[in-house]
């Protein structure tokens, strides 16, 4: 059995098949883009789900919401060919532990 006792409970362990570096990059610059093009359905799908007086809503009700906001944020994940300079320069920033504000900037505002 594994000596655990290195461990803070209070913290998930870690994982085997963790995320890398190179992973958790991707995924932060595909959040930011999709945090801007998905906006609008991210708010919708939050109304729906919310209701006066704190009651339950099915999430059914709410699904069209949801497979939206989903389609956009797969939509996002795909670099389009004339912005994958852009989305390499700021992945390499982000590689090298730098300041990479204009190099996010920069793809975000990439407009296929």
């Amino acid at each position: 059995m594994e000596d655990c006792s290195h461990w803070n409970f209070q913290f998930l362990p870690p994982k085997a098949d963790a995320y890398t570096g190179s992973e958790v990059n991707s995924y932060l610059i595909h959040f930011s883009k999709a945090a801007q093009h998905c906006k609008d359905f991210a708010n919708e799908l939050e109304e729906c789900r919310s209701t006066p007086l704190g009651k339950l809503v099915d999430p059914g009700s709410c699904k069209t919401h949801a497979d939206q906001l989903l389609k956009c944020y797969n939509s996002v994940q795909e670099v389009h060919p004339k912005c994958k300079s852009s989305y390499q320069a700021a992945h390499d920033c982000l590689e090298k532990g730098g300041k990479c504000e204009a190099a996010l900037n920069e793809y975000l505002a990439c407009k296929p």
